[in-house]
């Protein structure tokens, strides 16, 4: 077994290291298309060790040699200037971006063609896996954030309005949730986009399942004083402001509301109508709708307090009454 710390270049000639890459990793895609169970699991788990080792040897690369991103832009001319390791893991996440998308057709490095829509959750399992184990990289290179603002913040806006089936938006919710979290300072744009659409997916025309999957991921928003303080701030009160904030208060209480669960503990999803109706009790997870819903609603009063009590203490220029007159 290949010791985790080890470099991809220290085990095989550098020289050769790009053709093996890419001739291993194209093999492992394409074998996400057969039907077979057992393959399919067997390319899955292959994938996931390569592509963890790949990037704990770029981390290890901007470890050693700290301003060797420093001072690139994300011009694609300038992708000979970083390391071997570092060029790959870019050249394959932009490939990961480009075959998680419905049309899955365009690779510009490997040798894969469209993919099925089961492998296409495999994707953007990859691509959440990356951003959780690796976001450093991400956000203090100047040339992987760059190819996360251009490539996954456009392909995961446009595919969270147009996905429906359940396996897709659950992966697509929980990338956007994680670049919330770790991206918020430096992607300001794309996640005012992401919660808006986030915010836009808790009304009623939406189905049951949709909006807990929603809910799930705005309650570890809400569980985050700091993410709650910096959406306030960055969204709520920068002409022309943006209500990000108070959307998400405003949303969060008519579903409660709507949702009427002291009354009707079931699941009867009275703020639904057609299409949402039809559609309750598909999923086993969505029985916990009520919990979420009263979890969330919870948690986020509790923390918007605690947030707001202690920013207050450290912002004594900023009255309070500014802040709840900007709120409303």
């Amino acid at each position: 077994q290949i010791p985790r710390a080890a470099r991809i270049s220290d085990l095989v000639d550098t020289e050769g290291l790009e053709t093996i890459m890419l001739q291993s990793l194209s093999i492992c895609f394409r074998l996400l298309g057969v039907s077979t169970a057992a393959i399919y699991h067997t390319a899955f788990a292959t994938l996931r060790q390569v592509v963890q080792l790949l990037y704990d040897s770029v981390s290890q690369v901007f470890q050693k040699v700290p301003e060797l991103g420093k001072n690139t832009s994300g011009e694609e001319a300038k992708l000979d200037k970083l390391p071997l390791e570092a060029k790959l893991a870019f050249k394959l996440f932009k490939d990961l971006c480009y075959l998680a998308t419905a049309e899955g057709t365009k690779t510009e490095w490997l040798m894969v063609s469209r993919m099925p829509s089961v492998s296409q959750t495999a994707c953007l399992e990859l691509i959440e896996l990356v951003l959780k184990t690796h976001h450093r990289i991400f956000k203090s290179e100047p040339f992987f954030t760059h190819l996360v603002q251009q490539q996954l913040g456009t392909m995961l806006v446009t595919q969270l309005r147009t996905a429906y089936e359940f396996p897709k938006v659950l992966r697509l919710v929980r990338i956007g949730t994680v670049l919330v979290r770790e991206y918020r300072k430096r992607l300001i744009s794309e996640c005012e986009m992401l919660l808006s659409i986030f915010v836009r997916m808790l009304e009623p025309d939406f189905p049951l399942w949709h909006r807990v999957l929603i809910l799930e991921g705005i309650c570890e928003f809400c569980d985050d004083p700091d993410l709650l303080y910096h959406v306030f701030v960055s969204y709520d009160m920068q002409p022309p402001a943006t209500k990000v904030f108070g959307s998400i208060t405003h949303v969060l209480s008519r579903f409660v509301q709507h949702a009427n669960w002291s009354k009707n503990p079931s699941l009867s999803d009275q703020g639904g109508g057609g299409a949402a109706g039809q559609q309750q009790g598909a999923l086993p997870g969505a029985a916990k709708a009520p919990t979420s819903a009263a979890t969330v609603t919870s948690s986020f009063a509790s923390t918007m307090l605690s947030t707001f009590g202690v920013r207050r203490a450290n912002a004594p220029s900023t009255p309070s009454t500014e802040i709840i007159g900007a709120h409303q």
